[in-house]
């Protein structure tokens, strides 16, 4: 107990900047006094206990170092008092109160964080020092991953223009949307809100995009890769204008048939599979020969447009106002190259642990040797050779 109290003291003392003999004077003792305790050779008597705790505005279990019951009776109170009809400001207040008091407690913290950004902005504008100083030391100190997350996002809501890219850059990367809806609100609450709503339609699309092609993991179930195919070729069914699908999707519909038809063949249907393979055929005939494509696949001028939005597929960018990027890895999947169907129909062994293109050729294995199967390689390959055979 001594040592685990003059370890307690020796800190709070050092965190109010104090000297032995300046504590000594606060509350009333000899400096050779917190000497004795500091050194583990003496212990307060009990009556200066509340005394020496109220000064350092502590409780007497933290100053003993029986924290743990302390704090959560202290997450007991702190939860019934945020329920009992408060401010947003008074929230706030009280999350500042008992962070304090348990600067490394995670849920005082991390509301102190989320009530920072419900504040007004003319509120937040007054509370940014006590905000920006709880939100670095979370950064640097919390090992809980969401409340980084929150603190870094607290930041690029509130922070001056001149450290808005210091705090973007530790936005996860991962998934792109969680950082460029963070940029989404910030416009907004700055009142950008045209830009925003920009944002917001990038954000929806790349959103979308992740849905259409993250890796599935069903393509040895031929039931299920159908099931999967299927949902993805009617939402691209649903972009169609006079039963146009837009070239835009063109060649992403083009290869969910193609694995549309490996899945009929995998379930034994042999008749649908050879129309959704031969369907494939003509939409990555179309593909490859739209003037579009080109444009794609090489490092030329491929700016499009969907929804209002400016593209540059090839380089995987969305551009706003002609000048700012935002990176987007899922529109790689929209640039789908002439090889693909060949490749895919052919390939008799692939490394599907690393890549994922090829996923369910093992399908096609019923069908190899027909004739009518070998056909369709041959115009495949026909269109993976440019029609220059």
């Amino acid at each position: 107990m001594k040592d685990i109290f003059a370890n307690r003291i020796k800190h709070y003392r050092r965190k109010e900047d104090l000297t032995q003999e300046e504590l000594a004077i606060k509350i009333g003792i000899s400096p050779q006094s917190v000497s004795k305790w500091e050194r583990g050779e003496g212990f307060p008597d009990v009556s200066l206990l509340p005394i020496i705790a109220n000064y350092f505005g502590i409780t007497i279990d933290e100053l003993l170092g029986n924290d743990e019951i302390c704090k959560r009776q202290a997450k007991n109170n702190f939860y019934h008092k945020m329920g009992v009809g408060m401010t947003t400001e008074d929230k706030f207040k009280l999350s500042v109160e008992y962070s304090k008091k348990y600067p490394r407690t995670d849920c005082f913290l991390s509301t102190l964080i989320t009530q920072a950004m419900e504040l007004s902005d003319e509120k937040r504008k007054e509370y940014v020092p006590i905000v920006k100083e709880t939100c670095e030391k979370v950064v640097a100190e919390s090992l809980n991953q969401k409340t980084r997350e929150k603190a870094i996002k607290c930041m690029c809501m509130i922070c001056p223009d001149d450290e808005f890219e210091k705090w973007y850059k530790m936005t996860c990367t991962e998934y792109q949307n969680t950082s460029m809806e963070i940029f989404e609100e910030r416009l907004w609450k700055l009142g950008k809100k045209a830009e925003s709503r920009m944002y917001h339609r990038v954000n929806d699309f790349n959103l979308l995009l992740h849905y259409m092609f993250r890796l599935d993991r069903c393509y040895d179930v031929p039931k299920e890769l159908l099931d999967w195919c299927i949902k993805r070729v009617n939402i691209i069914d649903s972009f169609a204008t006079d039963g146009k699908i837009p070239v835009l999707w063109l060649g992403a519909y083009a290869r969910f048939h193609a694995h549309i038809a490996a899945a009929k063949f995998g379930l034994g249907n042999k008749e649908d599979g050879y129309y959704y393979l031969e369907k494939s055929i003509e939409l990555f005939d179309k593909w490859v020969n739209d003037p579009f494509f080109n444009k794609v696949m090489t490092f030329g001028d491929n700016m499009t447009s969907w929804n209002g939005l400016e593209i540059n597929i090839f380089r995987q960018r969305f551009i706003f106002n002609g000048s700012r990027e935002e990176f987007c890895p899922n529109l790689f999947y929209l640039r789908v190259w002439r090889e693909y169907l060949y490749d895919f129909m052919t390939v008799r062994e692939y490394d599907t642990s690393t890549y994922e293109w090829y996923n369910g050729w093992e399908h096609f294995d019923s069908v190899r040797n027909e004739e009518r199967y070998l056909k369709c390689i041959e115009k495949a390959k026909s269109i993976a050779l440019g029609n220059e055979q």
